[in-house]
């Protein structure tokens, strides 16, 4: 109910759900409504299906305000909610269904489950409560400082932890809003323009982009863009100082959703950091597993921590006296801003050299001149595989990997793959797997 209750109750602010307008007002009476409705089902759980901006809205917070647990996703039918490892009550859509009138078999504390892959590409069950989700939109609505006549577009699914915690901040301020239910960038140039909007939240991966292949465009069309909020998506440096030199402000954060918001930077604030992913939160603490380096894997503890993962075991795993280990490798100055340099699952040993996969990755990207390549090891082989979306001679490929020191082969290059993406910028490898299982 501490979400429900955080709701900047000005009633004349304004929410545009795509082309139409909404006082903010008719937003809170349509969930009051659908706050009765679901009355009797108080204290349950549900799966709150993402179908479109305006049901969501008001679905999310008239669940909240029921203490009725949520489960976020995208599309998704009755027959594939029944199979989830997690036993809901209900599935709420345009309709609402009762899938089991079995007790509830989570923690009091839990309020919202997030289905998330990251960096390591397999499913979890991420469980977070209202507290999680106050204290970091509670310390970026501090940081950014949200004035009255701020109107964001939130060009970005709910269904996502960066979509998520966005809505919220915004709704708990007095500034104005704008939803898109289509992700694409015909509506977001579009519905910028026309809703008069003067800041952005938009994916990492997205951003990058649309500055990489429409950026004139891009600049002519938010030329008075007062910020860019981004998602943790280690936005590209060179990229973020094209954005400064057009004063345009950058608000960036580090955080995964088990650490949501880790470190903020105010990019305007701290131009001299502008390649790092911030500093921490107030309460938030950071340090790495190397006693005897400020470089080595990030742990994180404090109130943006998650509660857990459906599975015990992988969460226990990840958390050892509070503090959460996040896979990620980082170097940590002596004012705690962080730089990203890659994961702990990231480097293969080829011939008895460690190799970073992500930085092969982005030194290919560059020295290649291609748009997308993906390189996939599998320890089950022991193999190295190379994915390209275009045709390119193999003996180039090999050339530009030896002017860097990089003296190894792939076992298998594959050209003309289509990459897929998913809503939120990140590659889908799924199908690179199955090729790579019948190699």
């Amino acid at each position: 109910m501490i979400l429900y209750r955080e709701i900047n109750k000005n009633l004349n602010k304004e929410i545009f759900i795509n082309d139409r307008k909404y006082l903010f007002s008719e937003i809170i009476e349509k969930i009051n409504k659908k706050s009765k409705f679901l009355k009797k089902f108080r204290n349950q759980s549900a799966i709150l299906e993402n179908s479109n901006k305006k049901d969501f809205l008001i679905n999310f917070y008239a669940c909240n305000k029921n203490n009725i647990k949520t489960f976020v996703t995208d599309k998704i039918s009755l027959k594939k909610a029944k199979t989830l490892e997690l036993k809901f009550n209900l599935l709420i859509k345009k309709k609402i269904y009762q899938i089991s009138s079995k007790k509830n078999i989570f923690n009091k504390k839990i309020s919202l489950i997030l289905n998330t892959t990251g960096s390591t590409n397999s499913a979890k069950f991420v469980y977070l409560s209202d507290r999680n989700i106050s204290f970091i939109t509670n310390q970026m609505n501090q940081a950014m400082q949200i004035k009255k006549d701020n109107h964001e577009l939130l060009f970005a699914p709910l269904d996502h932890a960066f979509g998520l915690g966005r809505l919220h901040s915004i709704l708990k301020s007095e500034s104005n809003l704008t939803l898109v239910d289509q992700i694409n960038l015909t509506e977001l140039f579009r519905l910028y323009k026309k809703n008069l909007c003067n800041s952005l939240s938009i994916p990492a991966k997205i951003l990058e982009k649309i500055m990489m292949y429409n950026r004139n465009f891009f600049f002519k069309n938010f030329s008075n863009c007062k910020y860019i909020q981004i998602s943790s998506g280690l936005f590209p440096v060179k990229l973020r100082k094209k954005l400064l030199q057009k004063n345009i402000n950058m608000f960036i954060n580090y955080g995964t959703t088990e650490v949501m918001r880790t470190t903020f930077l105010d990019v305007k604030k701290y131009p001299n950091k502008i390649s790092t992913e911030g500093k921490p939160f107030k309460n938030v603490l950071i340090k790495t597993n190397n006693l005897k380096s400020n470089k080595g894997e990030l742990l994180v503890k404090g109130p943006n921590v998650a509660i857990g993962y459906s599975n015990k075991k992988a969460w226990q795993s990840k958390l050892k006296n509070g503090w959460y280990s996040t896979g990620d490798v980082v170097r940590i100055d002596r004012n705690k801003f962080i730089t990203f340099l890659g994961r702990t699952d990231d480097s293969i040993n080829l011939n008895g050299i460690n190799y970073s996969i992500s930085y092969i990755e982005k030194y290919l990207l560059k020295n290649l001149k291609v748009n997308n390549l993906k390189i996939l090891y599998s320890y089950k082989k022991r193999q190295l595989f190379l994915f390209l979306k275009k045709k390119i001679e193999v003996k180039k490929i090999y050339k530009e990997l030896k002017k860097d020191g990089l003296n190894f082969n792939f076992n298998k290059i594959f050209f003309n793959m289509k990459f897929k993406f998913h809503k939120n910028g990140k590659l889908k490898i799924n199908d690179f797997k199955k090729i790579i299982d019948k190699a």
